[in-house]
């Protein structure tokens, strides 16, 4: 990649053999008869260029573009340039590296935002609907609050899963005589009675939706939605290096954000599924709070 600084601004330059065809370019000077007049550019390749310093000509994969006060071009990397030319050059390249960092940054927004509506569309998609992520969220965090109608019980199993990120569901119930002393024979000790055994009654799907990163409304509205309102507004010429950086970074992540949230959907909507939810009852210990969730998944979900 090759990036020339001209009268027209900063410039993408496709091949090697257009900076060898710059007027005044040359492949071997003597640093000792040039004084460094400006870095003109800048390269970044796979394929080694070697260094036009006669002292040096040694391949690297990066260097800059540089014209003396007599005329002659060449192309020198960053060591020969410091060994050289010094600060000169050390403050030239650092001005030259920002510049090209900042028109990489609007570059990367500009072409962001020919697209945008594209993007609003697919998250306006995401949420809308039975099935979308706004019903979807409202009804899955119900699952985790005692004032919703969803018994303590159900709340505290479901709270724990969350916790462990455990998909499992589990019950405890009282081990049998010959458990216990099958249990004391291995662990070399004496157990109290009754003693209680976890067991597995079940599995259920959809889980993760309910994983603290997996939020779909700080993923959609509070990063997405004001992200798209925040980037529309703002002024690329009047805007800071890190504004830029940082909306250069976030527009770039959009898409990604916006699959990761179709697939997070993808365990929600497994998730209330009533057949999956009434998974849960068999890790209820009484009728009473067995009837109240099934009822609170017939009214609710």
């Amino acid at each position: 990649m090759i990036t020339l600084n001209t009268e027209r601004g900063l410039i993408k330059v496709e091949t090697w053999q257009e900076i060898e065809e710059l007027p005044g370019f040359t492949k071997d000077i003597d640093p000792k008869e040039y004084e460094l007049k400006e870095i003109i550019g800048r390269y970044i390749f796979k394929d080694y260029i070697k260094c036009g310093l006669s002292s040096c000509h040694t391949p690297h994969g990066k260097g800059y573009i540089v014209t003396t006060k007599t005329g002659p071009i060449t192309n020198i990397g960053r060591n020969c340039g410091r060994n050289h030319f010094g600060v000169e050059f050390e403050e030239l390249s650092k001005t030259l590296e920002t510049e090209i960092r900042i028109k990489t940054y609007r570059d990367t927004i500009g072409s962001f935002l020919i697209f945008i509506d594209q993007h609003k569309e697919a998250v306006n998609k995401l949420r809308s609907g039975p099935f979308g992520a706004d019903t979807v969220y409202r009804k899955a965090n119900l699952l985790l609050k005692n004032t919703s109608g969803c018994p303590e019980e159900a709340v505290k199993i479901l709270s724990r899963m969350v916790r462990s990120r455990n998909t499992d569901i589990t019950k405890d119930r009282i081990a049998s005589k010959q458990e216990v002393e099958d249990l004391e024979a291995i662990q070399g000790k004496s157990l109290p009675r009754p003693y209680y055994i976890e067991e597995k009654v079940g599995y259920l799907s959809g889980l993760p939706f309910l994983y603290k990163e997996n939020d779909l409304r700080e993923r959609l509205i509070i990063d997405l939605e004001e992200g798209f309102k925040a980037i529309e507004e703002l002024n690329l010429d009047d805007a800071s290096d890190s504004e830029l950086k940082h909306w250069s970074g976030w527009s770039s992540e959009v898409e990604r954000k916006i699959k990761e949230s179709e697939e997070i959907l993808k365990y929600g909507v497994a998730l209330l599924e009533k057949a999956n939810l009434m998974k849960l009852e068999k890790a209820l210990s009484d009728d009473k709070s067995k009837s109240e969730y099934r009822e609170f998944v017939r009214k609710k979900m």
